[in-house]
């Protein structure tokens, strides 16, 4: 494709298949657990119904849920200067209860390690014969999710939404969402004082903060588009990635347009 002094690249794939994606916030009240010993997966809490709540999006922190902030919390960031633990003015400040850490901000509570979050959810009438997709953003760190006792994937980022493909042909009626979530440094290790998670800066808390979903597509849809313009050439080369989930032929046009400032 060849085009001059192109400012735009607008991409369309015009098809009577296809329509906009349908989508279930499951922001609200959650089923919740802590899992200090980390036995969870081995004794399949997934397969129980979790005895605590807490509401998502959110940390634990903001459901008051956690260790209490002792002296000896061990924290995700470095405590450079000892003299917190001596200087007779910052006394009050290490009273059991009133412990506050000069180098940060101090949480009311502090976790790191794995916990649970789990959610009864409907699927509609139609969702069967749709590709749904469970997205869950600003997790932290790592998630691993289960479907009732199905394990549908796991994903560990921090700079990117972890979203998870619902096993096709979920029967519509309830299900049970299971999230395990791990906050510790292990298989991704940017080190304990890096601004990602360190307690100097955003603090290293565990939970899901940003929008939770369930996302019905057809099964026909965009995946992603991606654009490399060569501005030597004054071309472009588009890539177009469509999925076909159930394998039934389609047909369709897709469409290129290019903005111009002539």
């Amino acid at each position: 494709m060849h085009c001059t002094k192109t400012l735009a690249l607008i991409i369309c794939l015009l098809c009577a298949l296809i329509t906009g994606a349908q989508e279930i916030s499951l922001a609200g009240q959650w089923q919740f657990a802590t899992d200090k010993e980390d036995i969870g997966v081995s004794e399949k809490w997934f397969t129980r119904k979790l005895a605590d709540v807490v509401s998502l999006p959110g940390s634990m922190t903001e459901n008051n849920k956690g260790d209490d902030v002792t002296l000896y919390t061990k924290w995700t960031g470095t405590i450079y200067d000892s003299s917190f633990f001596f200087r007779p003015s910052l006394a009050k400040y290490r009273q059991p209860g009133n412990v506050k850490i000069p180098f940060w901000l101090t949480p009311i509570k502090y976790y790191v390690g794995v916990a649970w979050y789990q959610k009864r959810i409907t699927i509609p009438k139609g969702w069967e014969t749709k590709n749904i997709q469970l997205f869950l953003e600003r997790s932290h760190i790592q998630t691993r999710v289960w479907i009732d006792d199905v394990e549908i994937g796991k994903n560990n980022s921090l700079v990117a939404p972890h979203a998870f493909a619902v096993k096709a042909g979920l029967k519509p009626g309830e299900h049970t969402i299971t999230i395990r979530v791990d906050n510790r440094i292990s298989d991704i290790n940017v080190g304990p004082d890096s601004h990602s998670i360190t307690d100097h800066t955003q603090g290293n808390w565990n939970g899901i903060v940003g929008k939770i979903i369930l996302m019905a597509r057809p099964p026909l849809f965009i995946h992603h588009v991606q654009v490399f313009p060569d501005i030597q050439m004054r071309s472009a080369k588009v890539l177009v990635k469509v999925v076909n989930t159930d394998n039934v032929e389609r047909r369709g046009k897709l469409f290129l347009y290019t903005a111009s400032n002539n």
